[in-house]
């Protein structure tokens, strides 16, 4: 399976965040469009291949989600209006543990998807 990967890195300070992870180049470039009339900040795709047995998207429940500690509630309300007007287009990336998933990237997501009510999120599983 080929992934597409959105990292975006803050001018003269050097920060990188890995911002989104797509099974499309569709879904990363508009993404990155919608990412771009908000935040000043430049944005690189990169292609990745992944093998099926290593990570897959799948639909779970929310309850079965756990934070990997505390998110940054920056621009919270922001995602809040995307991910109501859009959905969640960028799956929560987790590790599957014992009957539930912990997220090491998508805790700000949760955060507000369990905010708006939904009851099933997609995740990227990493094995």
């Amino acid at each position: 399976m080929t992934v597409y990967v959105v990292v975006a890195t803050q001018p003269h300070h050097g920060w990188v965040n890995v911002s989104g992870t797509f099974t499309t180049r569709l879904q990363a470039e508009r993404y990155i469009e919608r990412l771009k009339r908000q935040l000043k900040y430049y944005y690189t795709i990169f292609e990745s291949e992944v093998d099926e047995q290593v990570a897959r998207i799948v639909n779970v429940p929310i309850s079965k989600l756990r934070m990997s500690g505390r998110f940054d509630p920056y621009d919270i309300e922001s995602l809040e209006q995307d991910i109501k007007e859009n959905g969640l287009l960028v799956p929560i990336m987790v590790k599957e543990r014992a009957r539930t998933y912990v997220i090491f990237n998508g805790n700000r997501r949760l955060h507000v998807c369990r905010r708006l009510g939904f009851t099933t999120v997609n995740v990227l599983i990493m094995e």
